[in-house]
């Protein structure tokens, strides 16, 4: 499902989220794993020759980072997370 998305729709609509909230575990657990399927299906474009590495890099800190600050704002500063 990552892999279609990505194909039709623009990367600046994209972000990560997960439903856990009451347990930190699962919290902790979604968050891994949205990036290691995110990483795979970004992994696996590279191999394909479908996007190059800096591409691929500008696309996974839009869909984990940039994409909710540019949609929510950010209260704290920004240039302490990069």
């Amino acid at each position: 499902m990552v892999k279609q998305l990505l194909e039709l729709t623009p990367t600046t609509k994209l972000m990560y989220s997960s439903d856990d909230h009451l347990i930190p575990e699962l919290y902790y657990l979604g968050a891994k794993w949205g990036r290691q399927i995110l990483a795979e299906v970004l992994e696996a474009a590279i191999r394909d020759g479908d996007l190059s590495v800096s591409e691929v890099d500008e696309i996974a800190n839009a869909v984990l980072r940039e994409n909710a600050i540019s949609l929510y704002g950010n209260k704290a500063n920004t240039d302490a997370h990069r």
